[in-house]
């Protein structure tokens, strides 16, 4: 198994430390962990991180947030652009700040991207449901429930299983990607009522060109997507610092 760390609160390690407390989330730790490959061997008991925890400044933190979902947001179904760009960019944000932790989250969708304050025009998004993350150096030990249909709507190739490669970073990325791509479409890039319908599509599928979904789109946008979700691994962005940097 992956993500895998103690459920208790909070404990601290050596440059490491899982906090439970909602107060603790404005103020980060001056100790979390960045990027420390020893980590897992500091970690004796091996379980999963709860369904409840949440990344949000870099900390872990071992509870349920009080935050509303990425489709609560009261601009989401709009057609309007003039908010959805800034939107985008904050996802990214959260994603790169996940990734420079060193957590691939895996199981990105609507219900995992969360918002403080879901009326401001331009929410803070962090990323709840660490329950199938993975420390980047742990991924080769992946292992995950089953996705549900609506999970397997945001996921990558790579993580359908069929490709027999270790979902990464670039995984997230696309995820993003599909998710980004709803929230300028109105729907999802792929779509069916069958599971392996849906594999399929992620496999062999080019996604129509959200400009031509949305003509109100940018083509710079339409594209900065389209490469997010690239089948080929190697052909999408290789950070999400990247996406920020296209993104400014």
């Amino acid at each position: 198994m992956c993500a895998t760390a103690p459920v208790s609160s909070p404990e601290t390690y050596e440059n490491f430390s899982i906090q439970s407390e909602r107060e603790s989330i404005q103020t980060p730790d001056e100790h979390a962990v960045r990027n420390k490959k020893d980590l897992s061997s500091k970690l004796n008991q091996r379980q999963l991180y709860p369904k409840s925890s949440y990344f949000w400044k870099d900390q872990i933190i071992l509870s349920e947030p009080n935050a509303t979902y990425l489709k609560e947001w009261k601009f989401w179904s709009r057609s309007s652009l003039k908010l959805k760009p800034a939107m985008a960019r904050q996802i990214v944000l959260a994603l790169e700040q996940i990734h420079d932790f060193g957590l691939i989250h895996n199981r990105l969708n609507p219900n995992t991207v969360r918002l403080w304050n879901k009326d401001d025009e331009n929410p803070e998004v962090f990323f709840s449901n660490l329950s199938s993350a993975c420390f980047e150096w742990e991924r080769s030990q992946f292992g995950d429930r089953p996705l549900t249909l609506d999970e397997l709507t945001y996921t990558s190739p790579e993580r359908t299983g069929r490709l027999k490669q270790i979902p990464s970073f670039d995984s997230d990325l696309y995820s993003v990607g599909v998710i980004l791509y709803e929230l300028f479409a109105g729907r999802p890039p792929f779509a069916a009522n069958d599971p392996l319908d849906i594999i399929r599509q992620h496999l062999v599928e080019k996604p129509k060109p959200l400009h031509k979904i949305n003509p109100t789109v940018p083509h710079v946008l339409s594209e900065i997507i389209g490469v997010l979700l690239r089948k080929d691994r190697n052909q999408r962005y290789q950070s999400a610092q990247g996406v920020s940097y296209d993104f400014k």
